[in-house]
C-alpha cells in the first residue's frame, strides 16, 4: 500500500468556463510513515518500550475496563530505593535495570494485562477480569521473579526488589483505582518495601 495526495484545479478560459482540469498527485507515503512513526513515539517510553502514561490511559479506555461488567485489578509498582541504583552504580546501569525489569515483567504477564512506565521508576498494570487476590498473586510473581534476577550493567550485576500496591477499579474508575493503588503503595514501603499491599 502507499499513500496518495491529489489536488486538482480548473483552469478558466477567457469566456469564464472552465476549459481544463489541472491535477498533481503526489506520493506521501513517507510523510505519513514519519507521522506514524512519530504518534508511536508520542505514546512510547523510549527507554524500555513500554506504554507511557498517556498510552495507559488511552489502552485503558479502549480496553473498556470502567465499563465491564466483570473484576480488574490495577497495581502500582516500584523499584524499591532506585535513587540509590543510580548513585552508586549510575545513571546507565539504572537504564539497564529500567529496561531489565521491563523486561521480566511483560513474561510473567498475561496478554490482555496492559503494563506502562507512568513515572521514573514507577510501573502501572492493569489485570482484567482478575480480582484483588489474584491481581497479587500476579504481581507476587513478578517481584519474586526481580528479586531472584541480577540485571547486568557495565559497572557489574544489580539486584533490587519491588514494592507494589493493587486495587480494584470501581465506581470512582481509573484515577481513583491510581490514588488507592498509590496509597497501598506507600504502606507497602512503610513496612519494609519488597512487599505488596492491597487496597481496602
Amino acid at each position: 500500500w502507499r499513500w496518495f495526495e491529489s489536488w486538482c484545479r480548473g483552469v478558466v478560459g477567457k469566456d469564464g468556463q472552465v476549459e481544463t482540469l489541472v491535477n498533481i498527485v503526489r506520493d506521501i507515503s513517507e510523510r505519513k510513515q514519519r507521522d506514524e512513526q512519530l504518534a508511536i513515539a508520542a505514546l512510547t517510553d523510549p527507554l524500555t518500550g513500554l506504554p507511557n502514561r498517556r498510552a495507559f490511559r488511552n489502552a485503558a479506555a479502549e480496553e473498556n475496563i470502567e465499563q465491564r461488567s466483570g473484576v480488574t485489578a490495577l497495581a502500582l509498582i516500584d523499584i524499591d530505593y532506585f535513587k540509590a541504583v543510580n548513585d552508586r552504580y549510575g545513571h546507565d546501569a539504572g537504564d539497564h535495570v529500567l529496561t531489565g525489569f521491563a523486561v521480566v515483567a511483560q513474561r510473567m504477564l498475561r496478554r490482555d494485562d496492559i503494563i506502562a512506565r507512568v513515572g521514573g521508576e514507577e510501573f502501572a498494570i492493569i489485570f482484567p477480569g482478575l480480582d484483588l487476590q489474584n491481581a497479587a498473586k500476579a504481581c507476587d510473581r513478578i517481584r519474586a521473579a526481580v528479586a531472584n534476577t541480577a540485571f547486568p550493567t557495565a559497572a557489574g550485576s544489580v539486584r533490587i526488589t519491588l514494592s507494589g500496591g493493587v486495587a480494584l477499579l470501581g465506581s470512582d474508575g481509573l484515577d481513583g483505582a491510581l490514588r488507592r493503588a498509590d496509597r497501598a503503595l506507600y504502606e507497602a514501603k512503610a513496612k519494609g518495601r519488597d512487599r505488596l499491599s492491597l487496597a481496602a
